[in-house]
């Protein structure tokens, strides 16, 4: 068995290409609070594999950015390349173009459930992000901050 925590970061991007590319569902950790509050540190994404010219606004893909792996939403396009954003962030992402895009993420498993972003709850917190993307972060926001001083009190 490989213990991935030991591969290059190459090694890595390679398997992890592969696998997508063979119609395989991988999980991968969230590591930050750029996408809270639909996605939080340390829960399990599933990502597959969708043509790049497929995705549409209100995806969540798996994309390189300046070395890492990150999880952020389509919420545009411009030319070739697709313009994606964290839900919990007010600022574009830089563009990503076909070589960035590693997968889409179809779901996270929570607290050993398998939630789907198909599901109604989820579709409605996309058509927010798409349509109302500024008043949906500000809310967000403010969530993520409530739950953070909520968690320092509690201590």
């Amino acid at each position: 068995m490989i213990d991935i925590r030991e591969l290059k970061q190459d090694e890595y991007y390679k398997i992890t290409e592969t696998l997508l590319d063979n119609n395989t569902i991988i999980s991968m950790e969230s590591g930050g609070s750029s996408m809270f509050p639909t996605i939080k540190a340390g829960e399990k994404l599933l990502v597959q594999t969708k043509f790049f010219k497929d995705l549409t606004k209100g995806d969540i893909v798996v994309r390189r950015m300046n070395g890492k792996l990150i999880a952020h939403r389509v919420v545009g396009y411009e030319n070739d390349s697709i313009i994606t954003q964290g839900d919990n962030s007010f600022k574009r992402d830089f563009l990503m173009y076909k070589d960035d895009y590693i997968g889409l993420v179809i779901g996270k498993n929570k607290a050993g459930e398998y939630l789907y972003f198909t599901s109604f709850r989820f579709c409605l917190v996309r058509y927010f992000y798409v349509n109302f993307g500024l008043i949906t972060r500000i809310v967000g926001r403010f969530c993520h901050k409530s739950n953070r001083l909520v968690s320092r009190l509690q201590k």
